[in-house]
């Protein structure tokens, strides 16, 4: 978590406890539904979400029910949230932990480098396609409240966990939705998506949902996290693309080979 608040100091108070929040929400979550590799959750003594300052929204109280009824795909379940708190007991063993091993740099930061490639607007739509337990999706609705965000994904159970996650910090601004990017209605200012598929396949299932404008600090189009050497992947999609070398805004060797592609609409 400290990472986090070095590289954004200016996040407010929500925004402080909505993230501080994950490592334990993820931690209760991975070890009944394997979302996130175990090795990268840490080992420690576990700890009750129910006692954070969101466990009581957790419920249907939340303000996040509006976008799950708007989604019938969805199967939240679970009990109005009740095992997104089980942090506490066996439920949670070893997979808690005060500093959750590599959580917060591998898949919150991570996330949160879309944050310094564009700073989206309010009103902004953005589709996030293969979201998995939320990522980059989660992060970024924490970080860019005003903005609209649907997570979407195959996988019917790491989208029930976008579900939990989402009510057990009130995030109401994110819908998750059970199914394949190319059949999501609508338009949407922008797309982003943390290394699911070849970029060619990600802009022939989304390319025409994206509308042309401005609905951050750069142009509408997609934004995409990936990795290693892509100039023949990003030939592929016959667009102009810009790629950003996370390491420069990012200390650690993670980030050595990690990049921001960005196509512009």
């Amino acid at each position: 978590m400290e990472e986090i608040l070095r590289y954004f100091p200016e996040l407010t108070e929500r925004q402080r406890a909505q993230f501080a929040a994950l490592g334990e929400l993820y931690a209760a979550w991975n070890a009944k539904i394997n979302v996130i590799s175990r090795r990268e959750m840490g080992a420690g003594s576990s700890g009750a979400v129910a006692n954070s300052s969101f466990g009581s929204r957790a419920g249907a109280n939340s303000g996040y029910g509006a976008g799950a009824d708007a989604n019938p795909e969805v199967e939240a379940g679970y009990g109005a949230g009740s095992e997104a708190r089980a942090g506490s007991g066996a439920d949670a063993g070893s997979e808690t932990g005060a500093d959750y091993g590599e959580f917060y740099t591998r898949h919150v930061l991570h996330s949160l480098a879309i944050a310094r490639a564009c700073r989206f607007a309010a009103g902004a739509r953005v589709l996030d396609v293969g979201t998995g337990g939320g990522f980059p999706a989660v992060p970024l609705a924490i970080m860019f409240p005003g903005a609209h965000f649907t997570a979407v994904d195959s996988i019917g159970k790491k989208i029930r966990v976008v579900v939990e996650v989402a009510r057990a910090i009130g995030l109401e601004n994110l819908t998750a939705v059970n199914g394949r990017a190319e059949n999501i209605p609508g338009r949407f200012d922008y797309v982003v998506s943390r290394a699911v598929a070849p970029a060619a396949s990600l802009t022939d299932w989304t390319w025409s949902k994206i509308e042309r404008g401005g609905a951050g600090s750069i142009p509408n189009g997609m934004l995409l996290l990936k990795g290693g050497d892509l100039a023949a992947e990003l030939a592929a999609t016959g667009h102009v693309h810009t790629i950003s070398d996370i390491s420069e805004w990012f200390d650690g060797e993670f980030f050595e080979t990690k990049k921001v592609v960005y196509l512009k609409k």
